[in-house]
């Protein structure tokens, strides 16, 4: 009601559906890769659990899934910062000075992989001991899963270091490309 009373009743032009042919095609140029890049996102995050829970057992399933959520812990830190900080600071840059983009992404990307790094190497060192000392016998495989999962940290950060520039810059398409690169490589 209040909607309708605010077209109807006050005063002025009044809003009219319309489409702006370009701005559509640019969205749908945008947004399929967007579209795309989820769902292989799902298949890279996701698919080994997918399909190790039907050739596995559901008590197996649930240590690898332990070890799996440890191990993933660098890249998620990496993941968050660059989706909530760096892409909205690369998107300022490319509207306000474009020229200041590539330098600050330089830095930034040293600074993402060299701590997704020092995560995944102190995993693959102590991830055993974690373990051991985190949960009880029923979980030990875990032990000697976590260290050789904390391995995929390494190159998983080359990977999402891109994401927030690639967004940012609109080359959604190159970020399906490392997401198929991805997957190809877990599976």
């Amino acid at each position: 009601l209040k909607t309708l009373s605010s077209h109807l009743v006050l005063e002025g032009p009044n809003n009219r559906f319309h489409w702006d042919r370009e701005v559509l095609k640019e969205i749908g140029n945008y947004g399929r890769w967007i579209l795309l890049s989820t769902a292989l996102g799902y298949a890279a995050i996701q698919g080994d659990r997918l399909v190790l829970g039907r050739l596995l057992s559901v008590s197996f399933l649930g240590v690898y899934t332990v070890a799996l959520t440890l191990a993933q812990l660098p890249t998620e830190v990496i993941r968050q910062a660059a989706s909530k900080v760096l892409f909205p600071s690369y998107s300022e840059l490319m509207r306000t000075a474009p020229d200041k983009l590539y330098p600050m992404l330089r830095k930034t990307r040293l600074l993402l992989i060299a701590a997704s790094w020092a995560g995944g190497f102190f995993l693959m060192l102590l991830g055993d001991k974690i373990i051991h000392l985190l949960w009880d016998d029923r979980y030990a495989a875990a032990g000697w899963m976590l260290p050789v999962m904390a391995i995929g940290v390494l190159g998983h950060a080359l990977i999402l270091s891109y994401d927030g520039i690639l967004l940012a810059t609109g080359n959604t398409h190159w970020l399906s490309f490392l997401l198929v690169v991805q997957v190809s490589i877990k599976f």
